[in-house]
């Protein structure tokens, strides 16, 4: 039975529990990055909104992992697409922010949200990569 499941000489379920392990590998690191983001996000500038869409997100990200890799697929591409969006977002930061922090420390936490906002957004689109993979693999 086992010689029956190679594909090119290497055993299919190798392939499938490596992109597996991956997947929950990236998976629960990316989760882990936005709650850790939203809890940034609460720290530096008082934003509830913040930690609360950042727990909201961590808890999605990880439930989808034992679900269904299609909808894991679709949601790390939204990560991607908003964390993206907020990453090359341009102009000076909120004014709420500016009020709250100073006009130095809200630039300095501006920029460092823009850096967060861009792992995030590189570990969701792995994550989506890694889902279609897996969602290719089982065709």
């Amino acid at each position: 039975a086992a010689a029956a499941a190679l594909q090119g000489g290497t055993p299919k379920i190798i392939i499938m529990s490596t992109l597996v392990q991956a997947a929950f590998a990236v998976g629960i690191v990316d989760a882990f990055g936005i709650f850790a983001g939203g809890v940034y996000g609460f720290v530096k500038s008082k934003s509830r909104a913040s930690i609360i869409a950042g727990a909201v997100c961590a808890i999605v990200m990880v439930v989808l992992l034992k679900v269904n890799w299609i909808a894991e697929a679709v949601f790390a591409f939204l990560m991607t697409a908003m964390f993206a969006q907020k990453a090359m977002k341009s102009g000076p930061p909120p004014e709420k922010m500016v009020k709250l922090l100073g006009e130095e420390d809200a630039e300095k936490v501006g920029k460092n949200s823009k850096n967060v906002f861009a792992a995030l957004s590189v570990l969701s689109l792995v994550q989506t990569v890694l889902c279609i993979a897996i969602i290719a693999d089982a065709q």
